[in-house]
């Protein structure tokens, strides 16, 4: 259905927190016009992180997807469209990271909440090892490490199910990487 020029104007108008919701009702023009606002600025962040643009359009094209399909599921007290559509993004990078070697491995490995180089040369790791290093962490710290990275929760959910502030949980999570590093770069270069 083609919209006409009030119609159009008034989309073009509209918070991003309405498209959605009119998305939500099967609107197309208003999956349109957050396309034409976000598809630019995503595309240049997702390409400068993965160094390939074709990736990058991909990913994006299917985030776009994604999103018309579960836009009844955007919730505007965790946070503003624009960062719903880049929290999707990241995590769709992430698993496309994730099959770029050896997926079963990988799938192990991104549980230290690496980046895809870093989780790349973690690849040679064997799954026992890597649970020992996650299993000596303090259980503040592996409980929020597994909770954001391996059951895919936000910072926000992790918090509230805590009953602690979000910096907290930021906090715990970067000490438990910042372990995770150290324990595996220890033994790494030991054993080289």
């Amino acid at each position: 259905m083609a919209l006409d020029a009030e119609n159009a104007g008034a989309l073009a108008e509209a918070s991003d927190e309405d498209l959605v919701a009119l998305m939500a009702h099967a609107n197309r023009d208003a999956l349109s016009h957050l396309y034409e606002r976000y598809a630019s600025v995503l595309l240049t962040w997702l390409t400068r992180w993965l160094r390939d643009s074709v990736a990058a359009e991909d990913l994006v094209h299917d985030l776009f997807l994604q999103i018309w399909r579960d836009s009844g599921k955007y919730d505007a007290e965790l946070g503003s469209v624009k960062n719903w559509l880049f929290m999707l993004l990241r995590r769709r990078a992430i698993d496309y990271c994730r099959g770029s070697t050896t997926h079963a491995r990988i799938e192990r490995s991104i549980a230290v909440g690496l980046v895809c180089a870093e989780t790349m040369q973690l690849a040679h790791l064997e799954f026992d090892l890597i649970m020992r290093h996650l299993s000596a962490l303090r259980p503040k710290h592996r409980e929020v490490i597994t909770a954001i990275y391996l059951n895919h929760e936000s910072v926000v959910a992790v918090a509230e199910r805590l009953g602690v502030p979000p910096n907290t949980v930021k906090s715990r999570l970067a000490r438990a990487i910042q372990a995770l590093r150290d324990s595996i770069v220890q033994v790494t270069s030991s054993s080289l």
